[in-house]
């Protein structure tokens, strides 16, 4: 956590001159703020830059520059509801961790807002005297002097551009408070193209967009269902929550989601379209990260999760259902490597913020969540979610609070044991088919947990597919072991268990252990037990058929026949696939008549051949 610094500020207005030959840039901010308890000295974040003044209307207040601190010192005592307006003149070189801040690049300039190499994160005090922490959020103008020749841009709207010798003036606003992070500058030659999207509100959104002149082209073809994201996302979000949107193509890695304007990496830009989820996924903060942002670092999860998880929709937008569970278990993929090489660690207050845990794994919570309350409420919960904390800040606490609010459970459990502990879970699934008397096939289908610490809970969807039907059923599996029993008039086929892909975890399938007689994978029927079989004391003898691991499901049947070659019962008789299966008999023929004592014969006929086992009834 970083130091306390009581005060709230409400705006920044900085007056900046850029000067990309020297790498150099010279200006000042007025800052107005208001402290939350009384106080006579506080700080604002700053990193390398030399601070010449600090005035307060028409004399000069006390600082103290300890980068990577400015220290001033008021005339007199704040006491909250006080409003202290000053502005800070600076000057030198800005620079940054090698992600985030702000950079001169071969006559190129501009920030990021995030670094990944820094703690905290904040990167904006590289280049701003400000209160860098996500809790604050302020209004934010800026005017930018910068070469004719080039385009300055920055968050929000232009308000108005002035041209002097060499030089322009270029004067942006952005209209709502933002977290400091989220501010941007980005000078250097570009184009612009733009185009426009209508709300859900009714308003025109007016979408502006800016590359290098040689990559214009791909640009346009990339970006260009920016419209139809937004309004897919206000869908479910809903309305877009500012006045405008922007791309601005920068040479940095990755990308980076300024409120209103997302600088978008070179590198990126291809006219492919093949990182279109990146795209999504930048516009999804505009709801997730800008509009509502974490109170602090620990919470990141919030945007980074949240925006991931916009990626999945956008790809079950375009291509269904199929979309959905393909991407869900990408993220699923990258998310256990990530653990297998790093650990296992909590959602909250990561160890790492920037990798699959917080992504991946966030979007994965809100994927689980989705299955557990159902669409309508899910959707809702995001949108209330919204609705509340928008312009605000939120927690984790925040949002479980909404979601317990609107589905009426309490749901402490799912975000103690997703979020804030760092289990990863490893289940096994196991099933088996009896017959248990004519035309009556009991399927178990047991669920074990086998990751080291300590146990997980979640409802668990089931297939259960017949010869020509399906049955889905829902379970929940909170114990080390389970077992789930269904009756059916005929030999299931197949068990899936989680077959549309809602439920995080690593699921291992394991195979019986070749029943006794028989090679590992072969088709074939063991000897019954017991044998020889007293109906009156035993009930029933049982056998074990074994069916090969192939492709595709198999004819079979297994069928009871006395010394003369009569048949006596059937014992199966269907397609089955690979596995191990328990049949048994009560020594009853086919209308439930007991059979006298003597020798049968237990008859497997199957595509490959045929195999017989004896057996000795006794009376």
């Amino acid at each position: 956590m970083s130091e306390a610094n009581p005060i709230d500020v409400l705006a920044y207005h900085a007056r900046l001159r850029l000067l990309p030959p020297r790498q150099w840039m010279e200006g000042n901010v007025e800052i107005t703020l208001t402290p939350t308890q009384l106080l006579s000295t506080f700080f604002l974040d700053l990193v390398g830059l030399q601070v010449d003044s600090v005035a307060c209307r028409d004399y000069a207040l006390r600082f103290r520059v300890l980068s990577p601190r400015l220290w001033i010192e008021g005339e007199s005592s704040l006491a909250p509801g006080d409003t202290l307006r000053f502005t800070v003149f600076y000057r030198g070189r800005p620079g940054n961790d090698g992600f985030g801040g702000f950079f001169y690049l071969d006559e190129f300039l501009f920030t990021v807002g995030q670094g990944i190499h820094s703690t905290p994160p904040s990167m904006t005090r590289y280049w701003l005297p400000c209160h860098d922490e996500p809790a604050d959020k302020a209004y934010w103008s800026v005017e930018m002097t910068a070469p004719r020749s080039v385009l300055a841009l920055s968050n929000g709207k232009l308000l108005k551009k002035t041209e002097q010798d060499t030089v322009a003036t270029w004067h942006w606003r952005e209209a709502r408070p933002m977290s400091t992070y989220l501010m941007a500058l980005t000078v250097g030659d570009l184009v612009y193209f733009n185009d426009q999207v209508v709300s859900l509100d009714g308003d025109a959104i007016d979408l502006n967009f800016y590359a290098r002149p040689e990559h214009e082209a791909m640009a346009k073809k990339d970006w260009r269902r920016t419209g139809e994201m937004i309004s897919f996302f206000e869908e479910k979000f809903g309305p877009y929550p500012f006045d405008s949107y922007g791309m601005v193509e920068v040479p940095m890695r990755g990308a980076m989601e300024h409120q209103t304007l997302t600088s978008f990496s070179t590198y990126l830009i291809t006219g492919s379209g093949e990182y279109e989820n990146i795209v999504a996924h930048e516009l999804g903060h505009q709801w997730w990260g800008d509009w509502v942002t974490p109170a602090d670092w620990r919470d990141i999860w919030l945007n980074e999760g949240f925006a991931t998880y916009c990626e999945a929709l956008w790809q079950e937008h375009l291509h269904g259902a199929q979309g959905l569970r393909t991407t869900m278990e990408h993220f699923a993929a990258e998310y256990f490597q990530e653990a297998d090489r790093l650990g296992a660690f909590s959602l909250y207050d990561p160890t790492f913020l920037w990798g699959a845990t917080v992504y991946e794994k966030g979007a994965w919570i809100l994927h689980m969540l989705r299955f557990l309350l159902g669409d309508s409420s899910f959707f809702n919960v995001l949108q209330t979610y919204g609705r509340r904390y928008g312009v605000k800040n939120a927690t984790t606490l925040d949002f479980a609070q909404v979601v317990a609010e609107l589905s009426g459970r309490d749901l402490d459990w799912f975000f103690l044991q997703w979020v804030y502990r760092p289990e990863i879970p490893e289940w096994s699934a196991t099933w088996k088919c009896e017959t248990r008397g004519p035309r009556i096939y009991e399927l178990q289908l047991t669920i074990e947990q086998r990751q080291r610490a300590g146990l997980l809970k979640a409802p668990v969807e089931v297939e259960i597919r017949l010869r020509n039907r399906a049955l889905r059923d829902t379970v929940w599996v909170e114990r080390s072991a389970e077992t789930f029993v269904y009756s059916f008039a005929e030999p299931p086929v197949t068990v899936a268990v989680d077959p549309d892909h809602w439920l995080l975890k690593k699921m291992t399938v394991i195979g019986q252990v070749a029943p006794s007689g028989l090679a590992a994978g072969q088709t074939g029927l063991t000897a019954n037990f017991p044998n020889p079989f007293l109906p009156q004391t035993h009930g029933w003898t049982h056998w074990q058929l074994q069916v090969a691991n192939v492709h595709a499901t198999i004819p079979l049947s297994v069928r009871i026949y006395n010394s003369r070659g009569e048949l006596v019962a059937i014992l199966a008789d269907g397609r089955y696939s690979a596995g191990v299966y328990t049949l048994s008999w009560d020594g009853k023929d086919q209308s439930g008549t007991r059979v006298a004592g003597g020798v049968y014969f237990c008859r497997l006929q199957e595509p490959f051949g045929e195999s017989m086992r004896k057996l000795v009834l006794l009376e």
